[in-house]
């Protein structure tokens, strides 16, 4: 029952926004989709919900075509920017079209997770703030019957603890019907507990994808004096992925896990998912 995308590619114009793109998303997990501006995030979430067609390659459910199969679309939600209901119409009118759509509706969570950001269900969503519009979309897509919900930047709007709010339903809802979730991002360390596997897409290419239980092991960081810590460096071969001065102090980050011995004078820990995130998409700083 996998999403699986091969050897996609979707341009606009003279620009190339995926570039033989190949994933596949396995049912069970809780993904994280990051990138920077312009790398492709939203483009591939469009592509998987059927909202987009590629202009090669193939993206299938369960063996499934996504493009020739009608049927498949209902199976794939995604929450984004667009907001596909009249503005002008009761959140009540919009959750049932959209229960209409899809063939189900988790009516008892939706009021739940409104009653919490003190909204109702006669509010229009012309009247809300834009925080409180994306917490309505995100009610949608939690609260139908899909098998792949893919959020895209689900907290748009937010202040901090709206935000920790909005996760925890995440997670009401995964555990309550186990959709398999994909969550595109910018904010990255907050969505580091939630997620159990990472893809990283730059420039249109997917440049990493792994789990977050090997995060440890992928890379390192080094602070000490410039002179230890290029001392430490020479002892090896490492690939760095970045440079930071701060202060008196040097930090370096490369690819690779802590080694058991700790140098004297230095401090070595592994790198949190946002640094490592930082690094490899931005290289070594000059």
């Amino acid at each position: 029952m996998s999403l699986t995308v091969s050897n996609v590619d979707k341009s606009y114009g003279k620009l190339k926004a995926l570039d033989e793109i190949s994933l596949c998303f396995e049912p069970g997990n809780i993904y994280g989709l990051f990138g920077r501006n312009g790398a492709g995030k939203s483009t591939l979430c469009n592509l998987m919900a059927g909202r987009a067609l590629p202009d090669q390659g193939l993206i299938h459910l369960d063996g499934s075509d996504l493009v020739s199969d009608s049927r498949i679309v209902r199976r794939v939600a995604l929450v984004n920017e667009t907001w596909p209901y009249p503005s002008r119409r009761r959140i009540r009118q919009a959750f049932a079209m959209a229960e209409g759509f899809y063939g189900g509706f988790d009516w008892h969570l939706a009021e739940s997770i409104l009653k919490s950001f003190a909204l109702r269900l006669t509010d229009t969503f012309a009247s809300l703030s834009t925080g409180q519009r994306q917490v309505v979309k995100d009610v949608i897509g939690l609260c139908l019957p899909v098998e792949y919900l893919i959020l895209d930047e689900p907290t748009t709007g937010m202040d901090a603890a709206a935000r920790e709010r909005i996760y925890s339903f995440l997670l009401e809802s995964y555990q309550r019907r186990g959709p398999t979730m994909i969550i595109a991002t910018h904010i990255i360390n907050e969505v580091s507990q939630l997620i159990s596997r990472v893809t990283i897409i730059d420039q249109g290419r997917v440049l990493r994808s792994f789990s977050v239980d090997d995060l440890s092991g992928l890379g390192t960081t080094v602070t000490g004096r410039p002179r230890d810590v290029e001392g430490y460096l020479a002892q090896g071969d490492p690939k760095l992925l970045g440079r930071q001065r701060i202060g008196d102090l040097l930090r370096v980050s490369f690819e690779g896990p802590v080694t058991d011995e700790q140098p004297k004078g230095l401090i070595v820990a592994p790198m949190d998912l946002q640094t490592y995130f930082v690094q490899i998409t931005e290289g070594v700083a000059q």
